[in-house]
């Protein structure tokens, strides 16, 4: 079973990664042989403990209903499918917490050759759910309620508008999921047809990273959204609220800008030459900075308090801190004499 288990999980991983797929987890397990005891008792199954379907188990945990059928698109491609059930769709609300989509599959006959001998033929159960559905599942479960015919009269209303709450906090995560798609879209749009400079959008993760994209396509982006969430965060805490007063400041300050990143290049460079055992961790280009690092560096070139700000807050010695003020106050020097 532990091949079984392994291979299933391969697989799935490769499909999902195949297709984009995000999901919050994939849990794997195989079924302890108390757990098939009680089932066979339970459900009176009397053929060998080996032959039950669910004796290998993974379970997809999607971040939203949609997800959802994307993996399970997934799943029917990547394995030989046998049957499903569907407790999604078909059940109430007050059932949210044991909702989840069931899909008992095998490997597929492609798969050969002495690895998978063992394994063929063999049927495994996949779930998939959502984020919230497994939570809720995992509280009920705590709470030792299998299902609502367990729980005290007492109880059930507060049982039921739990489920209840978690259904809605679900549906409402999707349309937060496709709005938040339609106003990345939409800053696309707008940054397709407008000049920066004109853009009086709020700085948001969105706006940024739509300027980012159309201010330097040659850069590289950022490497996170949550970069770019701390950037605005930032540039917020001292004050710039709009997108073009973020291009005001790159244009403003370019000059100078590009000028200290062809000195940070060449010392690059330099180092390197001086120690040839040192390997760069990307080759050694002219453009130094990312995409984000350019905003970020036009204002630590252009504003005073952003630098001290950003500095203070930097890992390095008392000394080092000073040695950055005095670098970017020269720069800010050069950025009054251009202007």
């Amino acid at each position: 079973m532990r091949e079984l288990e392994q291979e299933a999980v391969f697989v799935l991983q490769r499909a999902l990664k195949s297709k984009g797929i995000k999901i919050h987890s994939l849990i794997h397990r195989i079924k302890e042989f108390s757990s098939c005891l009680e089932k066979s008792r339970r459900i009176k199954f009397i053929k060998p403990v080996q032959d039950m379907q669910d004796m290998v188990g993974l379970r997809v945990v999607c971040l939203f209903l949609s997800d959802i059928q994307t993996v399970i698109e997934a799943i029917h491609e990547s394995f030989e499918f046998l049957r499903e059930a569907d407790s999604i769709h078909n059940s109430n609300v007050s059932t949210f917490g044991y909702m989840s989509h069931h899909l008992v599959v095998q490997m597929k006959t492609v798969y050969k050759g002495p690895r998978y001998d063992t394994i063929a033929k063999k049927p495994f159960e996949i779930q998939v759910r959502t984020i919230l559905m497994d939570a809720w599942a995992n509280v009920s479960h705590h709470l030792n309620y299998k299902t609502d015919t367990d729980v005290p009269k007492n109880l059930l209303r507060d049982f039921h508008a739990l489920s209840g709450l978690f259904y809605v906090a679900d549906t409402h995560f999707e349309m937060f999921f496709r709005s938040s798609e339609k106003s990345q879209q939409q800053m696309s749009e707008l940054f397709k047809t407008t000049d920066p400079e004109k853009i009086e959008e709020e700085i948001n993760l969105d706006s940024l990273s739509a300027y980012f994209k159309r201010k330097f396509p040659e850069r590289l982006p950022p490497e996170s959204p949550e970069l770019v969430s701390r950037l605005v965060s930032e540039l917020k805490s001292v004050g710039y609220r709009t997108i073009a007063q973020i291009d005001g400041v790159y244009e403003r300050v370019k000059e100078v800008l590009y000028e200290h990143e062809k000195h940070l290049v060449k010392q690059q460079r330099e180092r390197l030459k001086a120690n040839l055992d040192e390997r760069p961790k990307r080759p050694i280009s002219d453009k130094f900075f990312t995409s984000l690092g350019l905003i970020r560096v036009s204002f630590l070139i252009a504003d005073e308090n952003y630098c001290r700000q950003q500095v203070n807050r930097w890992e390095i010695d008392d000394s080092g801190k000073e040695r950055q003020m005095r670098r970017y106050a020269e720069y800010r020097k050069k950025l009054k004499e251009k202007t």
